[in-house]
């Protein structure tokens, strides 16, 4: 009996020791699965990054002003191209490839471009932050990394590929919170600006010629009547006129009234019409490129900066306005009415649109990134 009794005790043990080792196998075969899923994965991250890179560098040989600032898709993939830091003859890239679990960063020196591309080196990093200090610096404020989501206008001239001095039929937006991105179009040939490639700070930009051009991007709508809105701009006007358009959905005559920003005021139209600008006024004589800032936040009176200006300037709108007025007429830039009045006889060469009010520490964060790229102040 106890014979029998130790026999199945040894079959027990051998039987559970034999199911342990089998489970055992199971769990490290599982996990030398998930290894090699995760080398795997990690690979093809690498791949992608390498690949988007070839491909920036042919965007640059192709467009020297060329500044990323995009979202490319290889094989299946997103590759985020963040801005191309310039300094002196240098141009450092930035990327980030790759799923979102193995992602790769990759940065890249390009000392020369023309007659033949001449790389310093490339690298993987382990995040934006652990590259070239500038680059970084540069990117954190990259206006993609505040508040992308709300991100609803990007126009950029370093953005256009076409000779100089030509007038272009459609200008296309960089920013990453539309489902289709905007196009601001002229079919007019001789209403179109003209791509210039160098501006007062050698960087390339669109020239308006205050008689009769501008581009239309239709009735889209760029504010949130529950969040606000926020504006940048960097351009000029070349003649202290006021009432030069840079960017406006504003149409008084017929009554199609939403928000317009010019070289002499910042104004929206609440839904009784009533119009609430700041005005800038005193600034119009100035012919320089400048940096303006808007923030509408509801219930609340827009504000307007001007430069490095840490408060708003101090002839701001003093009513608040709790809705912006919402129309079918056309978003423009370089004019006002759909294109027949308020025409910039100047430059743009950046326009920058949040459907929400930034908060000062955003605010700024744009501000220096533009001002890094354009020094203007």
């Amino acid at each position: 009996m106890k014979s029998g009794f130790v026999t199945l005790v040894l079959a027990i043990i051998i039987s559970a020791v034999g199911t342990a080792i089998a489970i055992n196998s199971l769990i490290i075969t599982d996990q030398n699965n998930k290894n090699n899923i995760v080398k795997e994965d990690s690979l093809k991250s690498q791949k992608i990054a390498e690949s988007c890179l070839e491909l920036v560098f042919d965007k640059l040989i192709q467009n020297k002003f060329y500044s990323g600032d995009e979202t490319l898709t290889i094989e299946g993939e997103e590759c985020r191209v963040y801005s191309i830091y310039k300094r002196s003859n240098k141009h450092i890239i930035q990327i980030e490839a790759g799923a979102q679990n193995y992602k790769k960063y990759l940065e890249a020196e390009i000392n020369q471009l023309a007659p033949n591309l001449k790389i310093k080196y490339t690298k993987n990093i382990t995040n934006l932050s652990d590259g070239d200090i500038n680059t970084s610096a540069f990117n954190s404020n990259n206006p993609y990394k505040i508040k992308n989501a709300n991100l609803k206008l990007w126009l950029k001239a370093d953005g256009i590929n076409i000779n100089n001095n030509i007038g272009f039929s459609t200008w296309s937006d960089y920013s990453s919170g539309q489902i289709t991105p905007i196009s601001f179009e002229q079919s007019d040939e001789t209403k179109r600006p003209k791509f210039i490639e160098y501006n007062d700070n050698f960087l390339p930009t669109v020239k308006f010629d205050g008689v009769d051009d501008f581009m239309s991007a239709g009735a889209e709508n760029l504010f949130d009547n529950t969040n606000g809105m926020s504006i940048f701009i960097v351009g000029k006007s070349n003649k202290v006129d006021i009432n030069q358009s840079y960017i406006s959905k504003f149409s008084q005559p017929d009554n199609k009234m939403e928000w317009r920003f010019q070289n002499d005021n910042f104004a929206i139209a609440s839904l009784n019409g009533t119009i609430n600008p700041t005005d800038i006024t005193n600034l119009t004589s100035e012919t320089n490129y400048r940096l303006f800032s808007g923030i509408w936040i509801p219930n609340n009176p827009i504000e307007t900066y001007i430069n490095s200006s840490t408060s708003p300037i101090s002839n701001n709108a003093t009513s608040s306005i709790n809705s912006i007025n919402i129309t079918d007429t056309d978003l423009l830039i370089g004019a006002i009415e759909n294109g027949n009045a308020g025409f910039l006889d100047g430059e743009i060469s950046e326009i920058i649109v949040y459907n929400t009010a930034l908060d000062n520490t955003e605010r700024q964060r744009v501000e220096q990134y533009l001002n890094t790229k354009y020094e203007i102040y």
